[in-house]
């Protein structure tokens, strides 16, 4: 009979840097996950694109809630990534990808 332990190696959170900046992030619990789901659903069944950029932003922000500068003095991520270049965000969206297992 097999016995696995599935808190074994779980990491609570993870890091990353934008130009030096540490910043933490926090990986959501399933149930605040459903949140995002629902923004998500909502957001693809949307054909009016006004209504399409309201649940982006909403959705972005839902996310950002989950990282936190590891120096407390250091911008919002938000802020931080407004300023990048396309590619910044592009590898961001990547990193997303990859901890939460999106394909």
């Amino acid at each position: 009979m097999s016995n696995y332990n599935l808190t074994d190696n779980v990491n609570e959170s993870f890091e990353f840097s934008i130009n030096g900046v540490k910043y933490t992030m926090r990986y959501p619990l399933m149930e605040e996950l459903e949140k995002a789901q629902k923004l998500t659903e909502e957001r693809e069944k949307t054909e009016d694109d006004q209504k399409k950029i309201e649940l982006g932003k909403e959705l972005e922000s839902f996310m950002y809630q989950f990282i936190t500068p590891v120096d407390s003095k250091s911008e919002p991520i938000g802020d931080v990534l407004n300023k990048q270049n396309v590619k910044v965000l592009q590898n961001f969206n990547v990193m997303i990808q990859t901890e939460f297992g999106i394909k």
